[in-house]
């Protein structure tokens, strides 16, 4: 028996312990990927914010307020161009 015992001595002796290293690394990538895959999202998500508000202040600023009434291309053309006088100009000379 004692063979038996040295074997089985001898094996747990040689026998190397989970390496705790390596688990403590894995720990450490873990958190790091974490760490960086939130601040990624914070990112993104700031970026959206930045975004959407600049669409937001282009389109207040090129829309007409509600309160302005809404401006007829035809009117206003009548508006800037000058009447030229003459019988053609004048009411009833159709």
């Amino acid at each position: 028996m004692p063979l038996a015992q040295g074997t089985i001595a001898t094996g747990i002796a040689t026998q190397t312990a989970p390496p705790a290293q390596s688990e403590a690394l894995a720990f450490i990538a873990l958190a790091v990927i974490l760490v960086v895959s939130l601040l990624v999202i914070v990112a993104l998500g700031a970026l959206a914010l930045i975004v959407s508000r600049r669409r937001r202040l282009a389109r207040s600023h090129t829309m007409p307020t509600p309160d302005e009434p809404p401006i007829d291309a035809w009117a206003e053309a009548g508006r800037r161009m000058p009447l030229e006088e003459g019988p053609a100009t004048e009411p009833g000379s159709d």
